[in-house]
């Protein structure tokens, strides 16, 4: 049988590297790619102990952990004892995680009689089932990109929840419960009073309130007998690539405002109207100006 010691340690080099540069981003860690490079390229040379006297000692459970120690100190460095076994750690969670969706990728692309007929004819050496280099040439760097998008993602939401907010607006008779998002960027104020606008999303409200029949794009299509007309502002904004337009806004009685078991209660605000949906996913229904939390409510 010939064996391509090269394409063996190239490939292990690329796996490495994937495998360090996943636990540096999975830590927010200060990546060196240099540093990194080389980690890999000690780390690829253990594959070369297979062929030797000693591959016995070097598969030991002892030597792995040490050479594992070895690698991570080279891409991370050392700093303190928390740091880096954190690192080691991660490391192996990586190792794991990635290796486990190798295998849980081949287990699922194999037709029942593909398994059976390689579960029959396995050889018992201990090793098991071999997946093919191919497969993880091409499938490692595949579930690796997977990984870091779907990290990126679970970032993203779990920066979103920490800014979410029960809020419920109180109109007259009517109260108004949604899911609020405080968003810095919105300084959206009335010109006149300088009071704060928060924007609604009307289409996930209760039709029954009748808001749809205030968003206009003028107090003069707005009929006068409607019962929340003398609540009713127009306040102008701009957004990205638009002209000026002008939002169509409400005087509320008050709104209430819990975020992070903290209250809040804001008298002197706007809610503006808008159609347009907030958020794709449906995980807030209003952003909040940054101003309607300065003051918290005594309990």
């Amino acid at each position: 049988m010939t064996v391509y010691v090269d394409v063996i340690w190239l490939l292990n080099f690329f796996t490495d590297y994937l495998l360090l540069m996943l636990t540096g981003l999975f830590l927010k860690r200060k990546i060196n790619k240099l540093r990194i490079a080389i980690s890999s390229a000690v780390a690829s040379m253990y594959v070369l102990l297979i062929f030797t006297h000693y591959a016995s000692v070097f598969y030991h459970p002892v030597s792995k952990f040490i050479c594992s120690m070895i690698i991570v100190y080279i891409a991370f460095r050392f700093k303190r004892f928390s740091y880096f076994f954190q690192n080691v750690a991660m490391f192996y969670f990586v190792t794991f995680m990635i290796g486990g969706g190798l295998i849980a990728v081949r287990f699922f692309l194999l037709t029942d009689s593909q398994l059976l007929n390689g579960i029959a004819s396995m050889p018992f050496t201990g090793y098991g089932d071999p997946i093919s280099w191919l497969f993880v040439a091409i499938g490692f760097p595949l579930l690796w990109f997977f990984t870091r998008e779907r990290l990126t993602n679970m970032e993203y939401r779990s920066m979103t929840f920490e800014q979410m907010a029960d809020v419920q607006i109180f109109i007259e008779e009517e109260i108004i419960q949604l899911k609020g998002l405080i968003d810095s960027g919105n300084l959206l104020t009335d010109p006149i009073t300088k009071v704060p606008v928060m924007i609604m999303d009307i289409s996930t409200v209760n039709k029954s309130l009748q808001l749809h029949e205030l968003h206009e794009s003028s107090l003069s299509m707005i009929d006068n007998e409607h019962p929340w007309y003398s609540r009713v502002r127009l306040i102008p904004f701009r957004s990205v690539g638009q002209e000026q337009q002008m939002l169509v806004a409400l005087r509320p009685e008050r709104i209430e405002i819990v975020h992070n078991d903290d209250k809040f209660i804001v008298k002197h605000c706007l809610v503006g109207l808008s159609k347009q949906r907030l958020s794709s996913d449906g995980d807030f229904e209003c952003i909040l100006h940054p101003k309607m939390l300065l003051h918290k409510h005594a309990s």
